[in-house]
């Protein structure tokens, strides 16, 4: 009978006490764009500045893997069943929706270490900023349009889900919710006050005639916060 390596020989205290160390905490953070974009910015004046992307991708879906332990689950049943404890604990936050994807996909195929041990996600959502959404649709960013184009994107995400984890929500073990990332607005004002440099109408009781405001000094709209970054979140029972 063959001898188990020595790795598995060791206390299973003590290899508990390795995987601790190997993995985070609380959070695995995961970006693969910024080493893409750096990527593209040095290699603009490359002649094959594609194959530097791709390397550059690599390179993070490596690091990913070997810098926070998921090497584990690939050693063998015993070590995978030993971590999928502590992977299962972790909010893997994503950078973007691409992100997401991409991880999804590249994990799932070969000799990935595959999705399932993940079980919470978050996923940070950008509009469009909205000088960009009113030059290609006519519109402007509104809170009702914000929270449509987090909303789609959401369904999109869980489409996406649905390719490596199955139709979880079929079963009620699959549950998804979006919100803004609140930003200090303290200093934006939310209403016009004579400081604000607009010219204002006198009371009616000074001038009679004024009880409409001149054509032209109609004070402008309250500036309305509108959330443009939220997280996606979600959550599978696999």
């Amino acid at each position: 009978m063959t001898e188990p390596p020595a790795f598995l020989r060791l206390p299973a205290e003590t290899r508990l006490q390795i995987y601790s160390h190997l993995i985070p905490k609380d959070v695995l953070d995961v970006d693969i764009c910024s080493p893409r974009r750096s990527a593209a910015q040095q290699s603009g004046a490359s002649s094959r500045p594609g194959a530097s992307i791709l390397v550059a991708q690599l390179f993070a879906r490596e690091s990913l893997i070997r810098d926070n332990g998921l090497q584990m689950l690939l050693v063998c049943r015993r070590t995978r069943d030993e971590v999928l404890p502590f992977l299962s604990k972790l909010t893997v936050c994503f950078h973007c929706t691409k992100c997401f994807e991409e991880l999804l996909s590249n994990m799932s195929h070969g000799l990935g270490v595959g999705v399932k041990w993940m079980k919470h996600v978050e996923i940070r959502y950008r509009c469009e900023d909205s000088n960009t959404v009113r030059s290609q649709f006519g519109w402007r960013l509104t809170t009702e349009l914000s929270k449509f184009m987090v909303a789609e994107a959401m369904f999109a995400l869980k489409r996406t889900a649905w390719l490596y984890y199955g139709r979880l929500d079929l079963l009620e073990r699959e549950k998804w919710k979006f919100e803004p990332v609140r930003e200090d607005t303290s200093d934006a004002p939310d209403q016009v006050t004579p400081s604000n440099h607009v010219m204002l109408a006198p009371p009616p009781a000074a001038h009679p005639y004024a009880i409409l405001p001149p054509v032209g000094l109609n004070p402008p709209p309250s500036r309305r916060h509108v959330n443009k970054e939220w997280v996606i979140s979600g959550w599978f029972d696999t």
